[in-house]
């Protein structure tokens, strides 16, 4: 089936212009009629596409999600080049999305945080393997973790598109991927230690 342009346009248009009206004022106070006069459309025209301004974030959030999570694997396993390339596709993603994440980072429980919380299962498994933990402390100590990655990954982000002075992408992924490693590599480097002393 065929992609109607004029919808695709359309949709482009109320999507700039929420960005747009973000960068003056709070998302909570941007209404419908200042979206459609910002895009040059009629508020029926809005209400064809989407029933609320929450509606349209909501539509804006989840095709980020799907885009964040078809790119970024958290590097959990040490020496896996595919996860360290999804790194630099996250930077590349941030970099291309940055007014829409600063929009969604500053609303309701943000952006980075519920994309990075949705791999919580994923840590949790990673920490019962390493033998270091028992479910009970995996399950703990796992929001512990994610707290630590998306407090530190919001921050180096935030910074490194806000800067002035430039850094590559190359060098804020081995940044980034460092982050995740400091802890993966405590766990790796105990349970080491403690099969060499058997």
């Amino acid at each position: 089936m065929a992609v109607d342009r004029r919808i695709v346009r359309t949709k482009d248009a109320i999507r700039s212009s929420i960005i747009e009206l973000a960068k003056t004022k709070p998302i909570d106070k941007i209404t419908i009629t200042a979206i459609s006069k910002q895009a040059n459309i009629s508020r029926k025209t809005f209400y064809e596409r989407y029933s609320s301004v929450d509606n349209l974030l909501d539509d804006i959030r989840q095709q980020l999600m799907d885009e964040f999570n078809s790119i970024f694997q958290p590097p959990l396993i040490i020496g896996d080049d595919i996860n360290q390339g999804s790194v630099y596709r996250y930077l590349k993603f941030a970099k291309d999305h940055k007014d829409l994440l600063g929009i969604l980072n500053n609303s309701d429980e943000g952006f980075l945080k519920k994309a990075l919380h949705d791999r919580g299962p994923d840590l949790q498994r990673f920490l019962i393997s390493s033998g270091e933990f028992d479910e009970r402390t995996a399950k703990i100590i796992t929001p512990w973790l994610l707290e630590f990655y998306i407090k530190g990954v919001e921050h180096l982000t935030t910074t490194w598109l806000t800067s002035k002075e430039h850094v590559s992408e190359e060098d804020m992924s081995k940044l980034m991927i460092n982050i995740f490693k400091a802890p993966v590599l405590s766990i790796k480097a105990k349970n080491d230690l403690v099969e060499k002393n058997r």
